[in-house]
């Protein structure tokens, strides 16, 4: 049976709701509350168990064009923006820690 489903925000959440309903042939709309969508903020920081959703989602491939991988994490406080740690962001030959940054919202949509 083909289904209407209302989806509130356009945000990550969102459009990885709206994809796989879509793919089954129900009828999809996406309520957002901004009249555009522009950049938000300084960009959004991807666990590997995020990423572990989107690339099942198949959405590994468009995400990494748009994202950037740290090379380190840098720990500040936040009155001084003194360094308090460094460690290299690195890559486990037999276990791929995927994070990713994104630069905003409006290239997520378009990975969805």
């Amino acid at each position: 049976m083909k289904r209407t489903i209302l989806i509130a925000g356009a945000g990550i959440g969102g459009n990885c709701w709206r994809r796989e309903p879509a793919e089954r042939g129900h009828n999809v709309s996406i309520f957002e509350q901004a009249p555009k969508l522009s950049e938000v903020g300084a960009g959004i920081q991807l666990s590997a168990n995020a990423m572990h959703v989107l690339i099942h989602l198949g959405l590994d491939r468009a995400i990494a064009q748009i994202g950037v991988r740290p090379k380190a994490y840098v720990f500040e406080l936040h009155d001084t923006g003194e360094e308090i740690q460094r460690f290299a962001a690195v890559r486990l030959s037999h276990r791929v820690v995927r994070f990713q940054e994104i630069e905003d919202r409006v290239e997520l949509r378009g990975c969805a």
